[in-house]
């Protein structure tokens, strides 16, 4: 088990692979049949009340991976969005995962949906330099998603992160800096009353 700070929140990336059943993001608008998959998964705490489980899950074909909510056992109610939103779908590239960095954010209708960030914004959560942050968790490169995913044809200026197949535990942090973090600062919304209000 590995444990690391991301800001406010605790991140323990746990040993191991476990098996994982669910609906891969390729068959939301397919035949939505479950499927059992092989994943990583870690423990997100925060001082709000948070207790919240992620994995990192292969499907069967190996060539689709995705990061979502494993399980929320505890917090506001605000992270009950996390159910079905935020999904962190990074790419295989040679013996990596490329991941492009998009955060929450509260939108018009009150709902939290992906959008894009800058990394200024991102190190302003975290309260240091990001990439930095990602590098000593194993990070390869960050950059541009154009750089680190010569594939990819849309998003290129996006902000990106590169880690090993074998050591995942920067995307860890980039789910806990993305997705929690905006919900934890309420990211979007004119005005805070209480927690997440």
């Amino acid at each position: 088990m590995t444990t690391t700070e991301v800001g406010p929140i605790t991140v323990e990336v746990l040993d191991g692979v476990v098996p994982f059943t669910g609906v891969p993001t390729s068959q939301w608008h397919g035949d939505r049949l479950e499927r059992a998959g092989s994943g990583i998964l870690a423990n997100l705490s925060a001082s709000d009340g948070l207790r919240l489980q992620v994995v990192l899950v292969t499907w069967p074909n190996g060539d689709e991976v995705s990061m979502r909510h494993s399980i929320l056992l505890a917090g506001p109610a605000d992270y009950q969005r996390l159910e079905s939103a935020g999904e962190l779908g990074p790419k295989i590239v040679g013996d990596s995962y490329v991941a492009r960095i998009r955060a929450l954010k509260y939108k018009a209708g009150g709902r939290a949906g992906l959008d894009a960030v800058e990394w200024g914004q991102l190190d302003a959560w975290l309260g240091a330099d990001t990439q930095q942050m990602l590098a000593r968790l194993g990070a390869t490169k960050t950059g541009t998603y154009g750089d680190l995913n010569p594939e990819a044809t849309r998003f290129k200026a996006e902000p990106a992160v590169e880690v090993p197949i074998a050591k995942p535990d920067a995307l860890f942090a980039v789910y806990a800096l993305t997705r929690v973090l905006p919900i934890m600062t309420s990211h979007g919304k004119r005005a805070v009353e209480g927690p997440h209000a």
